[in-house]
């Protein structure tokens, strides 16, 4: 790294780091809309027949990347790669971080990508606002105005994107509204795969496991 690039920093890797998260981020999109294009890559790829059919079924409403850039992994990447802009935006370090339209664009794009992965997004989306605020010396006013003028215009493109793809894909509604959804029929907000990942968790029951692990 340091051979290839005369001025190499943090804010540089951060900047390569962007570059490949938009190209995973443009290619996972492209395999959405056009999932010709994603079976012809899958095809290219050995997998088990039950993995197969489950990214089969998934791709139809959300985002599965090159390699494992998928589920909540590809939406805690787009959401640190959203931090890694604002702290190039906060420092005017190159492209992402002078101008104001192309950073707004790639946020916007990585919001997209991280909503449509996994619901794990909303966490970390919600995590920025403290984010912001400490990286502007934890003053109120100037944290408020680096997340309006970040945020609002990427809510009125992310919304727009939104309803195009919600009135093409019934699916992805269901996914994306499941928690809403089943709070209302059955007055609990819940998810199938928020109670699959309470079911994995098994408190132990003995101090050596608590202590030292013994694989349980």
């Amino acid at each position: 790294f340091v051979k290839v690039y005369k001025h190499s920093s943090v804010f540089k890797l951060l900047e390569i780091l962007i570059n490949i998260a938009t190209f995973q981020a443009i290619v996972s999109i492209i395999f959405l809309l056009v999932p010709s294009i994603a079976e012809l890559y899958r095809s290219f790829v050995v997998l088990d027949v039950f993995t197969l059919q489950e990214i089969d079924k998934l791709s139809q409403y959300r985002l599965l990347g090159i390699g494992d850039m998928r589920y909540a992994t590809a939406a805690v990447n787009y959401g640190f790669m959203i931090w890694a802009i604002l702290l190039l935006r906060h420092n005017k370090y190159g492209l992402l971080g002078k101008v104001n339209w192309y950073s707004i664009t790639i946020i916007t794009l990585f919001s997209l990508a991280g909503i449509l992965s996994g619901r794990t997004f909303i966490i970390v989306f919600l995590l920025t606002i403290p984010y912001v605020y400490f990286l502007k010396g934890c003053v109120f006013k100037d944290a408020v105005k680096e997340l309006f003028l970040t945020f609002f215009p990427v809510l009125v493109m992310g919304s727009v994107v939104f309803i195009y793809l919600f009135t093409n894909n019934e699916q992805l509604v269901s996914w994306a509204f499941e928690l809403f959804i089943n709070m209302g029929d059955n007055g609990q907000m819940e998810s199938e795969s928020t109670n699959q990942l309470k079911d994995m968790y098994i408190l132990p029951t003995t101090i050596d496991t608590w202590l030292f692990g013994d694989g349980r």
